[in-house]
């Protein structure tokens, strides 16, 4: 679990984070940090079986951010009682892939995927693997970029 609302890659890294399964996004319930990634020149991939943005994710100093699973990716967020939503918002400022055999958010979540590059891309690709049945009912998915491609 990557517990955290800031992820920030420095010197150009190339950074691979490899599990079974990932769950990725701050858990606690905090404003979102609006502020926008920054840029660089690193790469990060985030690799198992299924992966969860289970809160807000905000990836600086990255070129390209890769999602990467072998299964479903899940986006539910963490419930803020204020707003009376279950939300997240990945946002990097470079490219970003979603690699799954689904992608969806949970039950009322609204969840959203952006790129604030000037020239930034959002990637959705299949894996080839069978899809599984999904229930999940209220929810949705906004993606924010420059360009799209799938």
């Amino acid at each position: 679990r990557l517990d955290a609302q800031d992820v920030q890659i420095l010197n150009d890294a190339e950074v691979n984070v490899l599990a079974p399964r990932l769950v990725l996004g701050e858990s606690n319930i905090t404003p979102a940090n609006t502020d926008t990634p920054t840029s660089g020149g690193g790469v990060i991939v985030f690799e198992g079986d299924e992966i969860e943005l289970a809160g807000n994710l905000r990836i600086s100093g990255a070129a390209e951010t890769s999602l990467v699973s072998r299964g479903s990716l899940i986006a539910h967020g963490a419930f803020d009682m204020q707003a009376r939503e279950n939300s997240a918002i990945l946002s990097s400022n470079g490219n970003l892939s979603l690699i799954s055999s689904v992608i969806y958010p949970g039950s009322l979540s609204n969840i959203t995927f952006e790129s604030t590059a000037p020239d930034g891309l959002i990637e959705v690709a299949g894996n080839g693997q069978v899809a599984p049945t999904v229930l999940t009912a209220g929810g949705s998915l906004s993606f924010k970029a420059n360009s799209f491609s799938k």
